[in-house]
């Protein structure tokens, strides 16, 4: 489900990140969502992506991911998990008054997510009861496997301190909810071989 870390970055680190931090709109784009790509196509009334699509119409978050320029914070993670897998380290940038709807990540399978700027917000994890839709924006995008609450069962949630690191499964339904104008931006080690449960077990 989700984990705090005993990790930590070091004061000097620190500083550096909050310096570059100040250009990360100037930094490499891997992946973008705008307000735009989130206007669904038209689903036959009733059907389960109807029923998805309605609620979510618009509030899909402006959202993306950066690549992060500073090599080093790699030794920050211990050296026996990155020889199981080496993560690939970049920015999440999640604009204010963002709802993250309950979604699967469609390739990752855990992260380990450093809060760099918080904003209040809480992050939600689930049982699914049943599968979700993919959604199909208007551009041709598909969206991940997304649920409305009513096909989950909440499991725990947690509130992130600045700098703090968390273990997160992103296999599982997850959700953000962003109550401020402020956005949130967090470092992630993201994982694609390997499990949350065989991660949370190298860390002890």
């Amino acid at each position: 489900m989700f984990k705090k870390l005993d990790f930590s970055f070091d004061d000097n680190i620190k500083n550096k990140i909050l310096k570059v931090q100040k250009f990360i709109d100037k930094g490499n784009i891997l992946y973008r969502d705008e307000s735009i790509d989130c206007k669904f196509k038209q689903y036959e009334e009733g059907t389960d992506e109807d029923i998805l699509s309605k609620q979510y119409s618009n509030i899909y978050p402006a959202h993306k991911q950066v690549v992060f320029p500073l090599k080093e914070i790699k030794k920050y993670i211990p050296l026996h998990i990155r020889q199981k897998e080496e993560p690939h380290i970049h920015w999440q940038v999640f604009d204010g008054g963002s709802i993250i709807p309950p979604h699967i990540d469609r390739m990752r399978q855990c992260t380990i997510n450093v809060y760099t700027q918080i904003s209040n917000e809480e992050t939600i994890v689930y049982k699914k009861n049943r599968d979700g839709c993919r959604l199909e924006t208007e551009q041709g995008l598909i969206t991940h496997e997304s649920f409305v609450p009513e096909w989950l069962t909440e499991i725990g949630r947690y509130k992130a301190n600045l700098w703090d690191f968390y273990l997160l499964n992103v296999s599982i339904p997850h959700a953000v909810i962003n109550m401020t104008d402020k956005p949130r931006i967090s470092i992630s080690y993201s994982f694609y071989k390997t499990s949350f449960e065989e991660l949370n077990d190298l860390i002890g």
